[in-house]
C-alpha cells in the first residue's frame, strides 16, 4: 500500500508499506493506543477554541514505538513522566491533526476495537478550519458533539456505558 508522509509541500514523499506492517501498526494502536479529539485554545489575541485530532500510543518498550514510527514514517516519541520510582520508564508516540488523519486512513482497514473512534476522528477533520483562521469555527457545535461521541465510545469499552 502507498501512504504519503510529511504534510509539508516539497517534503511529501510516498512510502511503499507492506499490508502486514500496516496491520501490525493497527494492532498496536488498537491494543495500546488512543484516538482522541482534544479542545485547545489558539495562542493569539482571540484565544479561540479549536479541536485537534490525535493518535497516541504509550508503551514501556520503546522498540515497539520506534517500529511504529519506522512503518508509518510519522510521529514523534518522547519519554513520559514517571509518577513513582516503582513504575518502569515509558514512552509516548504521537501524531496530530493532518498527520493523525494520514495514520488513521492508513491503518483503518485493519482496525477492530478502535474502528468507530477512527471513523469519528476522520469525520471531525471535515469540520476543522485551516490553521491561521482567525474567526470562530462555524462548526464548533459539530466538533463538540464528535468529541463527546469519542469519549462515550471509550466509556463503553471500559464498562462505563449502558449494556
Amino acid at each position: 500500500m502507498d501512504i504519503t508522509t510529511g504534510a509539508l509541500g516539497a517534503e511529501r514523499r510516498s512510502l511503499k508499506v507492506r499490508d502486514t506492517d500496516l496491520a501490525w501498526a493497527a494492532g498496536l494502536i488498537d491494543g495500546e493506543g488512543c484516538i482522541s479529539l482534544n479542545a485547545v485554545r489558539i495562542r493569539s489575541k482571540s484565544g479561540r477554541l479549536t479541536y485537534e485530532l490525535r493518535v497516541v500510543v504509550n508503551n514501556t518498550d520503546i522498540r515497539l514505538l520506534n517500529r511504529l514510527r519506522e512503518i508509518l514514517g510519522l510521529g514523534f516519541i518522547c519519554p513520559m513522566k514517571r509518577y513513582s520510582a516503582r513504575h518502569r520508564p515509558a514512552w509516548q508516540w504521537e501524531v496530530k491533526s493532518r498527520k493523525a488523519e494520514m495514520v488513521i486512513r492508513s491503518v483503518l482497514p485493519y482496525l477492530v476495537g478502535k474502528r468507530e473512534e477512527a471513523e469519528l476522528g476522520l469525520l471531525s477533520r471535515q469540520y476543522m478550519q485551516p490553521v491561521g483562521t482567525s474567526s470562530e469555527n462555524p462548526n464548533a457545535e459539530q466538533l463538540a458533539w464528535l468529541k463527546r461521541e469519542l469519549s462515550s465510545l471509550k466509556g463503553h469499552r471500559r464498562g462505563g456505558g449502558e449494556s
